[in-house]
């Protein structure tokens, strides 16, 4: 059984041209080194910590949480997603099951895995549901099944089904929501 994963490609999506050019799916935290020294999550705390030293423990927690996740958890033949906030897209790939640690191969971001990218989609072109779950900021977050198939749908080019005008309207507080305000649906 495979999972799926949204992994942002930094800030407002500064590496996604690197993610698509070079076949990779990144992640910072590079004062930590290779993630594969650490072979417990207390050794990669006590690391975190050295290197945060003005980390708060929840921050901690959530960093260790995704650093683990990407690490550990994401296998050969998830589906991995990442978004373009400047052409408002997302670029949906399949994991080929392989973590890296190559510094200056992604700008900061030395935490790699492979990805063969298989295309992108228009935030547009997905339901508001859809669109409100992938609204987090977190670096690293699962993606449900659901919105999954929705984009592998759009990929393909099939019409998703039209929601109702109460359903578009669940509030996220996300910024790509006020933007799609603002361009139009």
């Amino acid at each position: 059984m495979s999972n799926s994963w949204m992994i942002r490609a930094g800030r407002g999506g500064t590496y996604i041209e690197d993610f698509e050019s070079k076949g990779y799916a990144a992640i910072g935290w590079s004062r930590l080194g290779e993630l594969t020294q650490y072979k417990t999550t207390d050794a990669l705390k006590e690391a975190y910590l050295r290197e945060f030293t003005q980390s708060k423990p929840q921050a901690m927690a959530n960093a260790v949480a995704m650093i683990l996740k990407f690490r550990d958890h994401i296998k050969k033949g998830d589906t991995i997603v990442s978004y373009d906030t400047e052409t408002r897209q997302y670029l949906i790939g399949v994991d080929q099951g392989q973590y890296i640690y190559k510094p200056d191969e992604v700008g900061d971001y030395p935490q790699l895995r492979v990805v063969n990218w298989r295309g992108r989609v228009n935030r547009d072109a997905l339901s508001q549901s859809a669109k409100n779950s992938l609204g987090s900021t977190l670096t690293l977050f699962s993606v449900s099944d659901d919105v999954v198939a929705e984009m592998r749908a759009a990929l393909s080019g099939k019409p998703r089904k039209v929601e109702a005008p109460e359903e578009a309207l669940e509030e996220s507080g996300s910024f790509e929501l006020l933007k799609d305000e603002v361009i139009g649906k």
